[in-house]
């Protein structure tokens, strides 16, 4: 009798823990991947464009294995491209606009991304 309710009380305690620490863990992430945008944008601000890349990337890799924000994903794709235009990689940048597009068809910087690059 014992061995039958055994099972079914794992399993119920392995979904309440999942319910208690998923949320938890996915909220630090967001703040992570936040963390390393803000970063990433002192150091672009300071023109360290390098540094920037390196966070942004960060911040990017985290929101698309935690919370697959695409309107975040998109914000963060459109700082790499950024860094990219500064760096004067043009084709570069305008793939990774064209990819912040492909995620939010409504991001502004985006779309302000290319017109610039296409300028160039």
């Amino acid at each position: 009798m014992l061995r039958n309710n055994f099972f079914p009380c794992l399993t119920a305690i392995c979904v309440v823990l999942t319910l208690v620490f998923l949320p938890t863990h996915t909220a630090f992430a967001n703040e992570e991947a936040e963390n390393h945008n803000e970063q990433g944008d002192a150091y672009y601000e300071a023109k360290k464009y390098e540094d920037a890349m390196k966070e942004y990337t960060t911040a990017l890799e985290i929101e698309e294995k935690t919370d697959k924000d695409k309107e975040k994903i998109s914000m963060y794709q459109c700082n790499i491209g950024w860094v990219h235009f500064n760096l004067k990689k043009y084709d570069k940048a305008e793939e990774i606009f064209n990819a912040a597009l492909a995620n939010d068809s409504d991001n502004p910087n985006a779309y302000r991304g290319l017109a610039t690059v296409y300028r160039e």
